[in-house]
């Protein structure tokens, strides 16, 4: 990477974007979706057409939030972006990551969004964090994991030797914790995109 900087994204910092979802795979089988919860959640590989086809909200609350019709909203496992968000990355290599278009309803399961989205499945799955030369990053021992959830600009180091040439990826030693590349973040700036994805500049060393 020829910048000095990565960015945490934090897709579930902000509540405003959470909606409560029922995916068609669910609804078929409830152990398939489990293993898709799993795998795919975490950001290991899964087959494009084996993501949901059809999610609707599952309540009137959450049918009041997906009312709003963000760029950015939580899905059943993968976050949901919009349209525009894959217009602003469509010329960047997003290596083995996926953006999956979804039917997106609300509750009635008959009124669907007027937004068009796609999931976001960010992958691989990566340990590249440098704990040694960060702040504001706490050990879990009992899951072995990291949390940063307050840190600040530059607290995170990231290892450019693990993050390789990739632009995106998934951290495996954080929960629900994604990176993007700056390239990838100064094209969601300028089509003024970036906001929603809760983003947090880390050094690259």
């Amino acid at each position: 990477m020829s910048s000095d900087h990565v960015w945490m994204a934090d897709f579930s910092s902000d509540s405003r974007t959470t909606v409560g979802f029922i995916d068609d795979i669910r609804e078929k089988s409830f152990e398939r979706w489990s293993e898709f919860v799993q795998i795919a959640g975490r950001g290991d590989p899964w087959p494009a057409d084996e993501f949901p086809r059809m999610i609707w909200a599952d309540d009137d609350w959450s049918d009041k939030r997906l009312a709003k019709e963000r760029d950015v909203i939580t899905g059943t496992v993968a976050p949901l972006v919009s349209a525009a968000v894959v217009e602003a990355l469509s010329g960047i290599d997003i290596g083995p990551s996926r953006l999956v278009p979804t039917e997106v309803f609300f509750s009635d399961r008959q009124r669907r969004t007027e937004k068009r989205y796609f999931q976001f499945h960010i992958t691989p799955r990566l340990t590249a964090i440098v704990p040694e030369q960060s702040q504001n990053l706490r050990y879990d021992s009992m899951h072995r994991t990291y949390s940063a959830h307050s840190a600040k600009t530059d607290d995170l180091a990231v290892s450019r030797e693990a993050a390789g040439a990739l632009k995106i990826w998934t951290a495996g030693e954080m929960i629900s914790q994604h990176f993007f590349s700056d390239e990838v973040v100064q094209a969601l700036k300028k089509a003024k995109l970036a906001r929603p994805f809760q983003l947090t500049r880390c050094r690259l060393v």
